[in-house]
């Protein structure tokens, strides 16, 4: 599951390559979605993160990933 409990079978909304703003120590900065469906070692077994991104070196550089997939936390850049 997405977190927030989506449904697991819904596609994110942006795939690996596209351009995109997300939420990020309280300011929106700019990206690539690098990867889809994201985990890390200590997340539930059943929760996933629907976005890894690459920020803009502008924007710190910073490998990150999305909790959300809504415009409030990740929109089209």
């Amino acid at each position: 599951m997405f977190a927030g409990g989506e449904d697991a079978r819904e596609l994110p909304r942006f795939p690996p390559g596209f351009r995109v703003e997300c939420l990020y120590e309280g300011r929106f900065c700019k990206g690539t979605v690098v990867g889809n469906y994201y985990r890390e070692p200590d997340f539930e077994p059943d929760y996933f993160a629907p976005y890894q991104v690459q920020l803009d070196d502008a924007d710190g550089g910073d490998l990150i990933w999305m909790p959300e997939d809504d415009d409030e936390s990740v929109r089209a850049a």
